[in-house]
């Protein structure tokens, strides 16, 4: 697979992906590791880095999509509500900004064992999301899931396949309450409302929307999204320790 420690970190949206993220900021932190932030360093130079901008660091935090070229024209219109692209354009669109983003700077940065990579979002989204969303278009030429794995960018992401995929199980009517709460994110996007978001939740608990990675020998481990704050950081830190250990 590669040399270094590798986590993704998926589930539908307010399910405390960001709790989980946070809480690895901080272990690191207690660690005096070298952090670098991708999703900052792109929004800042409007380009992702490279291999040579990224290779001090201990660790990388990175996101899908990502927030230049690609990934910013799939978070600025390909997903917005209203938008024309359907499911198998958004994940060619996903599928190529992996690929540049793990070609650039992920799998070299792995290349060593002593690197870290903690991220948001992955190939396995794109399994979730789009397969459901061709389904509920009733595409005439669906985005089916082996469709899906076949693509060049996400074989690409299967390949490199991470230590462990981390799913965050929650009611999408939890999520949507604590979602409203929230002003930091509105997006607008296509798939936040509750119907597809109860659908969605549903789609990630099917055995073969994460086989692709199982097949990798990545663990799959479940979280219960609906846990308080301090306990989904507690389990968070729980996976670093033993994954540190290995």
């Amino acid at each position: 697979m590669h040399n270094g420690k590798y986590i993704h970190i998926d589930g539908i949206d307010g399910s405390g992906k960001s709790t989980l993220i946070n809480a690895a900021r901080n272990w690191f932190a207690e660690r005096q590791m070298i952090v670098f932030d991708t999703i900052t360093w792109s929004q800042q130079h409007g380009h992702p880095p490279t291999y040579e901008d990224v290779k001090d660091a201990d660790v990388l935090f990175t996101a899908e999509p990502t927030h230049a070229w690609v990934g910013k024209a799939i978070r600025d219109e390909i997903i917005k509500t209203g938008s024309p692209h359907d499911a198998r354009f958004t994940a060619q669109a996903y599928a190529l900004d992996r690929a540049v983003q793990i070609t650039r700077f992920v799998r070299p940065f792995l290349a060593s064992k002593h690197h870290w990579v903690i991220q948001d979002r992955s190939v396995i989204s794109s399994v979730a999301y789009q397969s459901l969303q061709s389904e509920r278009d009733q595409d005439a030429n669906p985005a089916t899931i082996d469709w899906l794995v076949a693509l060049q960018g996400n074989q690409i992401a299967i390949d490199l396949a991470p230590n462990i995929f981390i799913l965050l199980d929650i009611d999408a009517k939890v999520a949507q309450e604590r979602l409203n709460g929230r002003t930091d994110k509105q997006d607008n996007a296509r798939f936040e409302n509750i119907d597809f978001q109860l659908a969605l939740s549903e789609r990630y608990r099917k055995p073969e929307v994460t086989q692709p990675l199982r097949d990798k020998g990545t663990k799959i481990l479940t979280i219960d999204g609906s846990l308080t704050r301090s306990e989904v950081a507690g389990e968070m830190k729980k996976v670093l320790e033993q994954l540190a250990a290995q």
